[in-house]
Parts: structure tokens; sequence; C-alpha cells
């Protein structure tokens, strides 16, 4: 809920919907790479403000948690190296553009169209082919003020094929909004699948052992004895008289005769 809120996704989207799609996103991008939910979602909330703002998509803050995560970076690190980032890409535009020998219009225009994230990857890619010193006076433009930052810039671009697969795995399971459904399936059918065995096992255990045998016998005795009671009426009758005059004649006179 915290991050819906923080990115400002409860305006577009119902509660249910942005916790759904934003947990699709999260899903696809651990199950296709080396990171993991945890550092993600940190990544996000350290980032999310900042990044709402320059309207950076949640799918899109998404992948860049994946992505340094994945490159074994530290969510504190980027999240106060990427808001630099972003803060000077807006503020400092012209200034940006001019030190990554980017068109100004280009760079301009997509901030304004709300293609922030765009622009982002558009000024790492001219990174790539710039020299160490280039990329240090560009990297002074963006805010950095040390070596922490210049490092998590450096390894952005270094990974940056990667970043941009990230982006279309967030972006597709985001649209798409099947993920966590998806996977709430499977484990759901994995723990049926778990308890049918156990019953089946229960089952076997009983079916092809001697217990089955044994119950049968004591199921046949029990129910045959109204069948020999009944045969047997007369008997018991014929049993029950001798009982009752043995008990009411002999037994007194025999405890008399005792007596005296």
């Amino acid at each position: 809920m915290k991050i819906a809120q923080l990115t400002g996704e409860l305006r577009e989207n119902s509660t249910e919907d942005a916790l759904l799609r934003i947990g699709s996103a999260i899903n696809d991008l651990t199950a296709n790479s080396a990171a993991t939910a945890g550092p993600i979602t940190d990544f996000i909330n350290r980032f999310g403000g900042i990044a709402a703002a320059a309207k950076i998509t949640t799918y899109e803050m998404a992948a860049l948690g994946a992505a340094t995560d994945a490159s074994a970076q530290s969510a504190e690190v980027a999240g106060t190296s990427m808001n630099k980032f972003v803060n000077a890409l807006l503020a400092n535009t012209q200034s940006v553009a001019y030190a990554a020998d980017i068109s100004y219009k280009e760079l301009q225009g997509l901030i304004d169209s709300g293609k922030t994230m765009d622009a982002i990857v558009l000024v790492l890619e001219r990174m790539q082919s710039m020299s160490a010193g280039a990329q240090q006076g560009l990297l002074k433009e963006l805010g950095s003020e040390g070596a922490r930052m210049n490092q998590y810039v450096s390894t952005l671009v270094a990974n940056l094929d990667m970043l941009k697969e990230q982006l279309d795995i967030s972006r597709n399971a985001y649209q798409e909004n099947t993920s966590v459904q998806d996977e709430y399936n499977v484990k759901n059918e994995s723990a049926i699948g778990i308890l049918q065995r156990m019953k089946n096992q229960i089952i076997d255990t009983f079916v092809n052992s001697g217990v089955t045998e044994t119950l049968k016998d004591i199921l046949l005795f029990v129910s045959g004895i109204p069948a020999w009671l009944e045969r047997n009426r007369v008997a018991w009758a014929a049993l029950n008289a001798v009982l009752f005059t043995f008990i009411t004649l002999k037994v007194p006179a025999t405890l008399a005769t005792i007596g005296t």
C-alpha cells in the first residue's frame, strides 16, 4: 500500500488493481533476474517521491530497482544517486544535454511528454561511448559529488542492456496484470495436489496392507451377531429358564443347608 500511495498509483487505479499491477511487475522481475523483491521495494521507497513527480512510472522504478539489485548495488546508494540524477536532469536539462552531446530539443521533448525514463536511458547510452574524462564532466552536471554516485551510474552504464530488458519485462507484467494471480493459482494447485497425494497415500496404506483384511473380519463377525442370535433364539430361551430356576430355587435351598 505504501508504494502505491508514494508513487501516486491510487490516483489512476483502484487499490486492488494498483497492488496487483505493482506486484505483477516485481514478481516477473524477480522471476527473470537475480534481483529479489526486498531490495526492489526498498529502492522504490527511496526514489518514489521524485520519480512520481518526474512522471517515471512504478514499473520503470521497479525495473531500475531490479537492475540495481542484480548488479549488486545497494538500494540506499542507488536511491540517493537517482534522486540527484533526476533532479539535475529536470533542473539543468540544457547543460546535461550539452555535456551528453544530445539535442536539447530531443531531451526536453522526452521529459515534457512524460518519458523521463527514456531520457535517462538516452543519457546512459551516450555515456557508453564517452571517454572517462567526458563521463566525469557529465556526472558533475548530473549532481555527482563523490565516488559512490559515480560508481553506481557507471554500473548502470555497464549493464544498460540488462536495464532495458528489465524495463520491458516490468512494463509487460504491469500492463498484463496477471503475474500475481497466476502465481497464486500455481501455488494453490500445488497445495491441492499435495493434499490429494496425501489422501492417495492414506488409501494405499489401508488397501495394500493386512489392515483391510483385519477390518473386514471384524466387520463380518459383528454383522453376523444378530443372525446368530435369531438362529439360537429357542436355545437362549431354554438357557434363560434353567438359569432362572436355578437362581430362584436351588440357590436359596443351598444357602439354607449351609446355614444349618
